[in-house]
C-alpha cells in the first residue's frame, strides 16, 4: 500500500509483561505481518527466559 509516496509496511506485535520483585517492565516484540508465524515460538521462548 501507499500513501503519499510512502511504501507501507504491514507489523504485527507480540506484547508480553514481565513482573520482577522491584518493577514491572513490558516487552515488545515486532516483525512484518508475514513472518509473525515463522517468528511467534522464537518470541515466545525470549518472553518466558
Amino acid at each position: 500500500m501507499c500513501i503519499n509516496g510512502l511504501d507501507l509496511i504491514k507489523l504485527a506485535y507480540f506484547i508480553t509483561l514481565v513482573e520482577s520483585p522491584n518493577r514491572l517492565s513490558q516487552v515488545i516484540f515486532w516483525t512484518i505481518t508475514p513472518r509473525m508465524d515463522e517468528n511467534r515460538p522464537t518470541f515466545k521462548k525470549a518472553a518466558l527466559i
